[in-house]
């Protein structure tokens, strides 16, 4: 039976309560911190709230994590997601078709050498019951992602309405409906998903695109419509993936011009940094993207931002082919010619050593230097 002792409370960083709770079948405390807004996520080592719930068949604290949107794919130190706990522990029919209704994935593989799916752990199990189950998952979801990417909205539709497939169930290459529509540039799917309370925010699990949003794809593909609806509807707009890029990092790295300026308009981020910390603003001179440039630096942007290498976005602009409007912008701008990274070069000895035949634009930057 679940404990329902109301005199204790909880407060939103205390996990190791919180796991505790989910241990001890602690329903009131553990949606006490679903309500003053806990990661429900956090911690995932050795295990996550939700395997310990499937794990000791808290069915009950199973379905109040799932409804309050906790990650059902999330994976403990060995890389085994709630799914494997309930095929290799419990065998309970319901928690599993619960967990696939929720988007459990069984393709995703453990840390094991062997790289055990939940499939995996049923075959070994030789539980046809639960294999018949995941093996028309898999087709279903295969079904529904094929027809997202190819903005057949229809059939969306129809298997949504007529068939037990997730709207948030992941396909073999690891990717949510919502994520294939976005990549493709099919509005009135990703709108008629999000009708079927796809998860707006759902990240990617796969390695080459990991933790990438229905708003990263959009982006970095140049879906200004999508982009808009999903915005309007509340998606969170400076979410990271593994590369440690935003949607706006993603959409000027792919010289995105017209979603960069909305992202921008839209209240993302202009400070945020990639992991060798490059702002928006060291990328966009990279590219010779002017008007973003000065869209970056209307909404604050720092002009002498340093990366990692102790390059200023001055320096970004010196490449192949070297962008001499760009730096002339910068530099009209604010932008500090005599900055030095961390090989000691200015931008000044960047365009005499790499362009000598750019007289004008080393004349332009000689005279600012004094």
């Amino acid at each position: 039976m679940p404990s329902q002792d109301s005199d204790e409370t909880i407060e939103k960083n205390d996990w190791n309560k919180y796991i505790e709770a989910v241990r001890q079948n602690n329903i009131n405390l553990v949606d006490q911190y679903i309500k003053c807004g806990g990661d429900l996520n956090y911690p995932v080592v050795p295990q996550g709230a939700i395997h310990c719930a499937v794990y000791f068949d808290f069915i009950d604290i199973v379905k109040l994590l799932l409804e309050a949107g906790i990650n059902v794919n999330q994976q403990d130190e060995d890389g085994d997601t709630a799914l494997h706990y309930a095929i290799g522990q419990t065998k309970n029919i319901e928690c599993i078709k619960l967990l696939l209704h929720y988007g459990a994935c069984p393709l995703l593989p453990n840390n094991s050498s062997e790289k055990a799916t939940p499939i995996t752990v049923a075959n070994r199990a030789d539980d046809k019951q639960i294999l018949d189950i995941l093996t028309e998952n898999v087709q279903l979801t295969k079904n529904l992602c094929k027809a997202a990417e190819d903005g057949n909205v229809e059939l969306v539709q129809n298997l949504l309405e007529t068939t037990e497939v997730s709207v948030n169930g992941l396909s073999d290459e690891l990717l949510a409906p919502i994520h294939e529509a976005s990549l493709a540039g099919h509005l009135s799917v990703v709108q008629l998903l999000i009708q079927f309370k796809a998860n707006i925010n759902a990240k990617v699990v796969s390695e080459a695109a990991k933790n990438n949003t229905p708003l990263h794809c959009a982006a970095t593909n140049g879906h200004l419509d999508i982009i808009q609806y999903l915005i309007e509807n509340h998606a969170i707009n400076d979410t990271v993936n593994s590369s440690v890029h935003t949607p706006l990092l993603g959409a000027v790295i792919m010289e995105k011009q017209d979603v960069a300026e909305y992202l921008i308009k839209a209240g993302s981020n202009v400070h945020v940094r990639d992991s060798i910390e490059k702002t928006p603003l060291h990328w966009a001179a990279f590219y010779g993207l002017n008007s973003i440039i000065s869209l970056l630096l209307e909404h604050g942007a720092d002009i002498n931002a340093l990366d990692h290498f102790g390059q200023p976005p001055l320096h970004c602009a010196v490449g192949y082919p070297i962008r001499v409007e760009t730096i002339k912008l910068l530099i009209e701008k604010g932008a500090k010619v005599n900055i030095m990274n961390d090989m000691g070069m200015t931008i000044f000895d960047y365009c005499v050593n790499n362009t000598p035949d750019e007289i004008d634009l080393i004349e332009f930057i000689r005279k600012r230097s004094e």
